[in-house]
């Protein structure tokens, strides 16, 4: 059996996680494979990130028709919401204009892309997403079909609970039935909720305790249930919708008449999940948290339920990094890394090669990210990818690992706009000063899940 032929284009990178930190490098190479010398007038690498929410509603309207009789008609309406975070392309060969030939064989051109400091995390589901992803594509001649790949990436918000004011917050809520419920005849019962903090990362588990109380003669606690509840709200045209989604629960005890009891659990660990409002800089998208506790009542169709919100992060708090030191099973990296070359956005000095962004559109505030960003080296794979920010303040901080996103779902992107949704989304880029002939095409259902950022595993 004669081996496979390698596609003819490839884009490999260091990072085989694909997962960085705003701010990070990208760094690879498109890997040109041909079998005969082939003309082109330029090789291209774009690097996208974009937003999108689109959900519809049934609207009701009732007019009177020219009889005199009362019509009522259900509409479907769609609302969407676009945004976009980066757009930048590098020219790697040719000019765009006169037409040079690659070589037979295989050609490798390296890339270098500085992600803005400020992207929101990477975020999937039915409703809405924030992605990201490369393409790179080989210009041919007429009645030549030209050469894509596309490859989605990662991109996890630097959201540093040690700048969140509510982050080391304690925390307390109580809820009570009284005694003049018909299922607490005499006495009370209820609970107290305590969050010793309000910031974690993924990897941590919630520090938080309920004290349970049932003074009823009469009543039992069928059981108690804590919940990490994830809350999403998509906005579009003025309009908004929520999404609720339990993403961790766990039972607690049941509680008999007279009882009283301490609930302290130490196991409700927080899953590989976007940071909180996705890190900011998403007006489309906002991912809110909370802890809720559920208290099921023999007798009573309704729980007696409170919560609390917390901020999910990506940088820990400092007063956690031994703890999830210890944790880890990543050694601290033993090499210092060299400092990144702020401002080098072009690829490196390869013949023939010039770099340019695509019309109007600008990276974020203009910016540099911050000096502090360097890669760093882990000990597996061989080809270490970038695996944190390094921080000089935080010259201790925590080796992270990479984990599949918990909960994703398929969102689809339907770019030839046969439905209501998409029909004039092309109009309005170019109304908005986007050249769509140099968009991207997406494949219909995105189904790429994000590899966040986690600590302690």
């Amino acid at each position: 059996m004669s081996p496979s032929k390698p596609k003819d284009i490839v884009i490999e990178l260091d990072n085989p996680y694909r997962s960085y930190f705003a701010g990070q490098v990208i760094q690879g190479r498109v890997v040109v494979h041909n079998d005969k010398p082939k003309t082109t007038k330029k090789l291209t690498i774009l690097l996208e990130g974009s937003g999108r929410v689109r959900w519809s509603e049934s609207h009701t309207t009732t007019h009177i028709t020219g009889r005199g009789q009362r019509k009522t008609e259900t509409k479907k309406v769609w609302f969407t919401a676009t945004e976009t975070y980066v757009q930048y392309k590098l020219q790697l060969v040719g000019d765009g204009q006169n037409f040079i030939t690659l070589p037979e064989g295989k050609s490798t051109y390296p890339f270098q892309f500085i992600l803005p400091a400020t992207l929101p995390s990477a975020f999937t589901s039915k409703i809405g997403f924030v992605s990201y992803f490369l393409e790179a594509e080989m210009k041919r001649p007429l009645l030549k079909q030209d050469k894509k790949m596309a490859l989605p990436i990662t991109v996890n918000a630097l959201l540093d609970l040690n700048l969140e004011q509510r982050a080391m917050l304690t925390q307390r809520i109580k809820r009570v039935k009284r005694s003049n419920l018909f299922a607490c005849r005499k006495g009370q019962l209820g609970f107290e909720l305590r969050l010793k903090r309000s910031g974690y990362v993924s990897g941590e588990a919630l520090d938080f305790s309920c004290e349970i109380t049932n003074s009823s003669s009469s009543t039992k606690v069928n059981h108690l249930k804590a919940m990490l509840v994830q809350n999403i709200i998509y906005f579009a045209q003025n309009r908004s919708r929520s999404q609720k989604r339990t993403v961790r629960e766990l039972k607690g005890p049941a509680i008999e008449c007279g009882d009283h009891e301490m609930w302290c659990p130490t196991c409700l660990t927080i899953p590989s999940l976007p940071p909180t409002r996705l890190g900011g800089n998403c007006r489309i998208i906002d991912v809110q948290y909370f802890l809720e506790v559920e208290m099921s009542i023999s007798g009573l169709s309704t729980a007696l339920t409170g919560e609390l919100p917390i901020i999910i992060g990506t940088i820990p708090l400092r007063t956690t990094f031994e703890q999830l030191r210890r944790l880890s099973i990543r050694p601290p990296p033993q090499v210092q890394p060299q400092p990144i070359s702020i401002g080098s956005q072009v690829p490196y000095a390869v013949p023939g090669t010039s770099a340019s962004l695509l019309p109007n559109v600008s990276p974020t505030d203009n910016r540099p990210p911050p000096q502090y960003f360097q890669d760093t080296i882990l000990d597996e794979p061989s080809n270490a990818p970038p695996s944190a920010p390094f921080l000089p303040e935080y010259s201790d901080l925590p080796p992270p690992t990479y984990a599949e996103a918990v909960l994703t779902e398929s969102f689809t992107w339907n770019p030839e706009g046969d439905d209501d949704t998409d029909s004039n989304s092309h109009e309005k880029q170019r109304e908005a000063g986007i050249n769509t002939n140099d968009l991207p095409t997406a494949p219909p259902m995105y189904e790429f899940v994000p590899s966040y950022i986690t600590y302690g595993k």
